[in-house]
């Protein structure tokens, strides 16, 4: 359920053409979630100078500028659907997003349970790499660690 646009919301959607910022719902948390069409992923899409582009990356590139090259457009909330740059969205690297996916527990890799050959990934037969990533002590021939309480 979207609320009332408030005066803020309504000075930044009135820098948008009419027709993009009526495919915007303002919701009470502060997002404004793209309702137009979308991506199979998730994200909204936008036709605009003859590209397809991600809503919320066009929507910023209209109201905050042009984003430089290798900068991501990232989502404070976490909802593919919002374009809000004044409260949810924010820039930054590929890595960037990697290490806030991760901290979040959103990273694709964080909901595996078990490795490829199907051994558990439990805190005695999981490896840590220097890079954060796990490795099966089984496969990869490390003897299973101790684990404290």
């Amino acid at each position: 359920m979207s609320h009332p646009v408030t005066m803020s919301d309504k000075t930044y959607c009135a820098n948008l053409p009419l027709w993009i910022s009526k495919q915007i719902a303002v919701q009470p948390d502060g997002c404004w979630l793209w309702t137009g069409t979308k991506f199979s992923t998730g994200y909204g899409l936008i036709r605009w100078g003859g590209k397809n582009w991600k809503a919320h990356r066009l929507i910023w590139t209209l109201l905050c500028g042009d984003i430089p090259a290798g900068i991501d457009v990232l989502h404070r909330c976490d909802t593919p659907l919002c374009v809000n740059p004044t409260k949810c969205l924010f820039l930054g690297t590929d890595k960037d997003n990697h290490q806030d996916k991760t901290a979040k527990g959103r990273h694709w890799q964080q909901k595996k349970t078990h490795c490829p050959q199907g051994h558990p990934y439990t805190p005695e037969n999981t490896y840590r790499t220097r890079q954060g990533g796990r490795q099966c002590c089984i496969c990869k021939g490390i003897p299973p660690r101790k684990v404290v309480a």
